[in-house]
């Protein structure tokens, strides 16, 4: 695992979305999050890493599409980081805990799909093996008829 950590930090052009970097409950958030992500690096714990960055990208992909998607989705998982319903006291093991949920509960659901590009996420992911299946043909586009 790299010792950089590929999600973006504070400062970053991604993370100064108008509204994101004035909410003190989502950098708060963010922060806990980066935090836990460096613990995990400093401990070589790649699952950990992994497991913090699924939380920071999906906190950061559904913030950037709130307009689309409106503020609930983002706000719930800060909420979940900030306001936390689980009995957890270390904050790091709570980023990771979030982290466990999403991945089990969306990224590998969606895995199962039998789809390339959401197992190449899997792989990516580091979620295992993918599941046993006949290979994908690529996609081709459909002939449409010619008219004459």
């Amino acid at each position: 695992m790299s010792t950089k950590a590929p999600l973006p930090d504070l400062e970053s052009p991604q993370f100064q979305e108008p509204g994101l970097h004035e909410s003190p409950k989502v950098v708060s958030a963010y922060r806990m999050i980066l935090h836990a992500e460096a613990e995990a690096n400093a401990q070589k714990a790649d699952e950990k890493v992994v497991l913090a960055r699924v939380v920071g990208h999906l906190l950061l992909e559904l913030c950037v599409r709130r307009h689309i998607l409106g503020d609930q989705p983002y706000k719930r998982i800060v909420d979940g980081l900030v306001s936390p319903t689980l009995p957890i006291d270390n904050e790091d093991d709570l980023v990771f805990e979030r982290g466990r949920q999403y991945r089990d509960g969306l990224i590998r659901g969606c895995a199962l799909d039998q789809s390339p590009v959401l197992f190449n996420v899997s792989v990516v992911l580091k979620l295992g093996c993918p599941p046993n299946s006949t290979p994908h043909l690529p996609h081709t586009p459909p002939v449409l008829p010619t008219t004459t």
